[in-house]
């Protein structure tokens, strides 16, 4: 029979409490798109209105394009016109699958450890694929938004994302 010692206790439940736990400061953003998503080029005026505010620093925010390529990308960018910085390719792939992100879009918030924030919808425009709501009552991306604006810790409540599945 093994005995677990004290330190093994310790660490075992301040393990399991931090877990559980998705509270921090948001550091960077990142939303996971296709060039061919409806629901990705729906959220482009949003995507749009934080690239335009002077707060808005660009090494903190990403476009990953886990389908197209860099022609299908930039096609998208000049038409949609986002103003975030863009990823696509195997790099953008390998974050998606390193972040567990299966939708586009689909945005995952890491704090200043990298550590995920938050990983979901961007608001609840969309009740299921093809069913839009009539009005958006709750944002995710802007709570974290401000939060991160504001520089203070948040703590937000795992929303699934709607979309467009990637591509295994």
């Amino acid at each position: 029979m093994r005995t677990i010692t004290l330190s093994v206790l310790l660490h075992l439940f301040f393990t399991a409490a931090t877990l559980g736990q998705n509270k921090g400061v948001p550091s960077r953003f990142i939303v996971f798109m296709a060039p061919d998503c409806p629901i990705s080029q729906f959220y482009t005026p949003l995507l749009r209105t934080y690239s335009e505010q002077t707060s808005f620093q660009q090494k903190s925010f990403t476009l990953a394009f886990t389908t197209g390529d860099s022609a299908s990308v930039a096609q998208f960018e000049q038409k949609y016109r986002t103003g975030w910085p863009l990823l696509w390719g195997p790099e953008a792939q390998l974050l998606a699958k390193q972040h567990q992100a299966s939708v586009t879009p689909e945005l995952v918030v890491l704090n200043s450890n990298q550590k995920i924030l938050y990983r979901g919808r961007l608001n609840d425009a969309y009740a299921a694929p093809g069913r839009k709501k009539p009005k958006i009552k709750l944002s995710e991306i802007d709570t974290l938004y401000q939060a991160y604006l504001k520089k203070q810790s948040t703590s937000i409540a795992h929303q699934p994302a709607i979309g467009c599945l990637m591509n295994p």
